[in-house]
């Protein structure tokens, strides 16, 4: 998937032009190699379209150190996460 082909709303977050994806290894490397090229080495891939959508999936890297303070959107179904992989 060529990620800077789709919808960037700022260095970190990317939202997906497409309503249906699949990712695969080479793709999930591409996304931590996005992430390595921020500051704080962090990149989020949105399946959802826009920010009002009411379901939030989203493919996450962080790097294994970050601290992602607890929280909650009351306006949102709840999210799922999947670690992949500790880089």
């Amino acid at each position: 998937m060529d990620f800077l082909n789709q919808n960037k709303k700022n260095p970190e977050v990317y939202h997906s032009k497409e309503s249906f994806f699949s990712l695969n290894k080479d793709d999930i490397n591409k996304l931590i190699n996005l992430a390595k090229q921020t500051p704080r080495n962090r990149v989020r891939f949105c399946s959802h379209s826009s920010d009002q959508d009411t379901l939030h999936e989203m493919f996450i890297v962080h790097p294994k150190d970050a601290y992602v303070r607890p929280h909650k959107h009351l306006d949102k179904i709840e999210k799922s996460f999947n670690i992949w992989k500790w880089w």
